[in-house]
């Protein structure tokens, strides 16, 4: 009786935990593979399109901030930068932030530079403005406490931890 009654509280401390995950991980993972994909294949429209519309507005819109991305991926094409694979992390809590949608999502980056691989551990923010429909990224490791606040004035403080370097 004692085996079964722990049983039945493994069972419902296992569900109450999956319950508790991110019910937008699954399409938060596909949309980062999406956004990855689109940089290797130097797809500016596609990776415009994951661009969070705060970033493209205050880059001076879609023409400026597409030149913007099309600088980024020659100066990575001149220094030798190849993007070989990324490792997402399980995306984190959601939280509401006015009318969007923010989590964490943990990203490592495994390059080559020069011909040697090396890796880099960032942050993203994954932002949806379509109640979790799709998603668009930000890389945390550019912005400090203030600088987020400017971009998305309601980014939350729960999310600040991930500021932190």
């Amino acid at each position: 009786m004692r085996t079964f009654i722990a049983f039945c509280l493994s069972v419902f401390i296992l569900s109450s935990s999956l319950s508790a995950q991110n019910e937008f991980s699954e399409v938060i993972q596909e949309f980062a593979e999406i956004n990855v994909q689109s940089m290797k294949e130097k797809d500016l429209d596609k990776m415009l399109a994951l661009v969070h519309p705060n970033l493209i507005a205050m880059g001076g819109g879609a023409a400026s901030y597409k030149s913007i991305l099309e600088s980024e991926m020659k100066m990575l094409e001149d220094q030798k930068i190849k993007i070989l694979r990324v490792e997402f992390g399980e995306p984190g809590d959601i939280v509401k932030a006015g009318k969007e949608l923010h989590c964490i999502v943990d990203q490592k980056l495994f390059i080559e530079f020069n011909g040697e691989p090396a890796h880099e551990e960032t942050k993203l923010l994954a932002a949806s403005l379509d109640d979790g429909e799709t998603w668009k990224f930000v890389d945390l490791k550019t912005q400090d406490a203030s600088s987020i606040k400017i971009f998305f004035p309601n980014y939350k403080d729960e999310l600040m931890s991930a500021l932190e370097r």
